[in-house]
């Protein structure tokens, strides 16, 4: 008894914005829960399908001025570095004899023409018989591990 009477002390004081909300929201809301549900169900249901839809943009963003050298690399090295056949099969291009303190030499052209990157300087003590077992040796330890053909995987 007394505790009903604290309630309604309690709710004549309130405002209307919160009796509005314990009385007619909360119900309407449990009253119409199957309804919500299947609005929203609706709702991934339509979403997912325009979501299957969506394609990645064929052209990437372009984020600096095509003047710029970067933007120069990044339309660029797509052309020349990408993967092919596979995602374990990468192109690499081994140079052999290229001196390692000076390897271009690039007296008389601009660094930002790519049409003239220089020429390359050769070792003069680059020993070939050499060189030629290292090559041998990387190759085998590059090559897939193969018992039947006793080739890589080292």
């Amino acid at each position: 008894e007394q505790g009903r009477e604290h309630f309604e002390e309690c709710t004549s004081t309130e405002p209307a914005v919160c009796r509005w909300f314990r009385e007619s929201y909360s119900s309407g809301i449990i009253g119409a829960k199957i309804v919500i549900i299947l609005i929203f169900i609706a709702m991934i249901v339509v979403f997912g399908i325009q979501a299957g839809g969506l394609e990645a943009d064929p052209k990437a963003p372009q984020f600096l001025p095509s003047s710029d050298n970067y933007q120069k690399f990044l339309d660029e090295n797509p052309k020349h570095f990408a993967r092919g056949g596979s995602v374990d099969a990468v192109k690499m291009v081994f140079a052999w004899g290229i001196d390692k303190e000076n390897p271009i030499d690039r007296s008389g052209t601009l660094a930002t023409d790519e049409e003239d990157p220089g020429k390359p300087v050769w070792d003069p003590n680059f020993d070939l018989p050499v060189a030629a077992r290292c090559m041998l040796s990387i190759c085998e330890k590059a090559q897939e591990k193969s018992d039947e053909r006793k080739t890589g995987g080292h």
